[in-house]
């Protein structure tokens, strides 16, 4: 990423420069993506890298014009493997189910911004507004930061809740996020390697 940084980040270029993936390889847990990095408007290749993805375990990928790169260590796509997983309970009937999947559902996008999707977490044995007329159970497993979240619209509308270590918790790893555009890829580390540079030439 050092390198990244220095030769691209930092570089100044005769115009605006995206980036865009085009090649792209999976062999049992790496991935190795390599993008080409061009000048706008023209097409005129500037750069060319190529990433390896150690110890993959997720991503999602689109092949999207992007201008940035970044790696986080702190990030909601993370929250599945390097945080604390609670279970969430719930007692009570609110007058209106649907009124509370509304609020739960702008929630869970403020806080994820999109990144993670409303029903990833939550009892799917039923649909939530159909959950919540049952009156008590069972209402979500993930994320405690996610879980203390929906804990506070539950209990705005009077819904009382509970929450417990989960028993399907495991031991916590620290995995990395590289974020480019829309898209993702969730692993243990990533190497960036400049394959060409034309503008050293």
């Amino acid at each position: 990423m050092e390198q990244f940084r220095r030769k691209f980040k930092e570089a100044h270029f005769d115009g605006d420069v995206y980036l865009r993936p085009v090649r792209i390889e999976e062999t049992q847990d790496n991935l190795q993506i390599q993008f080409n990095a061009c000048l706008e408007y023209s097409d005129q290749l500037i750069q060319e890298w190529t990433i390896e993805c150690t110890d993959l375990i997720d991503y999602n990928l689109t092949l999207d014009f992007i201008d940035d790169i970044n790696v986080y260590t702190d990030h909601v796509l993370l929250w599945s493997k390097n945080t604390e997983h609670c279970q969430l309970f719930f007692k009570g009937k609110p007058d209106n189910p649907y009124e509370v999947v509304g609020a739960l559902y702008a929630k869970h996008e403020e806080v994820t911004n999109g990144w993670i999707k409303f029903d990833t977490f939550l009892n799917g044995l039923v649909s939530v507004d159909k959950l919540l007329s049952r009156g008590n159970g069972l209402f979500a497993e993930g994320p405690e930061e996610l879980l203390k979240s929906y804990k506070s619209v539950l209990e705005n509308f009077m819904v009382s809740t509970s929450m417990l270590p989960s028993k399907h918790d495991t031991h916590r790893e620290q995995y990395q996020v590289m974020v480019f555009g829309k898209s993702y890829v969730v692993a243990k580390g990533f190497t960036f390697h400049l394959l060409s540079d034309k503008t050293s030439i």
